[in-house]
């Protein structure tokens, strides 16, 4: 009787861990169903109430661990540990404004320049600005550096 009540315990625990990795109420409900079983099945066995409540307050102990172990499995799927290939946040240096350079593609009105052999998003002030134009940096917004013409020659 007493192995009854341990199996009904672990089934109840076990049912919740999947609950997590296959939702869908019904594991859940049964896992109720199982650990109040098993509960029952240990008062059943006539070694007093605190030992029940002991029983229980392990239980209860259990449940929390299974939930622990079972969410950490869950972010350890769903959060990135390791760089992502190819993504990076770019953080535009404050001292790009007032720097000079090349527009790479035309900008109607954003595009790409390079400044100081490095390339950068960009938009245009206003209007819009040719392929191997020279700009001046204004600003920067976000990952992108706002631009005007420095002349009106082109390369």
């Amino acid at each position: 009787m007493m192995s009854l009540t341990f199996i009904l315990g672990i089934l109840g625990l076990s049912f919740i861990f999947m609950e997590f990795f296959f939702p869908s109420g019904f594991l859940i409900f049964s896992a109720v169903i199982f650990l109040l079983a098993s509960v029952f099945s240990f008062s059943s066995l006539g070694l007093g109430t605190s030992l029940t409540l002991l029983y229980s307050l392990v239980l209860i102990l259990a449940i929390i661990v299974t939930v622990a172990i079972a969410l950490s499995r869950i972010r350890s799927r769903i959060v990135l540990n390791d760089d992502q290939y190819g993504f990076y946040i770019h953080q535009l240096d404050p001292l790009l404004v007032g720097k000079e350079g090349v527009v790479l593609s035309d900008l109607k009105p954003s595009g790409y320049v390079q400044i100081e052999g490095n390339q950068y998003p960009a938009t245009v002030e206003m209007g819009y600005l040719p392929k191997d134009s020279l700009v001046h940096v204004i600003e920067l917004r976000g990952s992108t550096v706002i631009v005007k013409l420095l002349n009106t020659e082109v390369l």
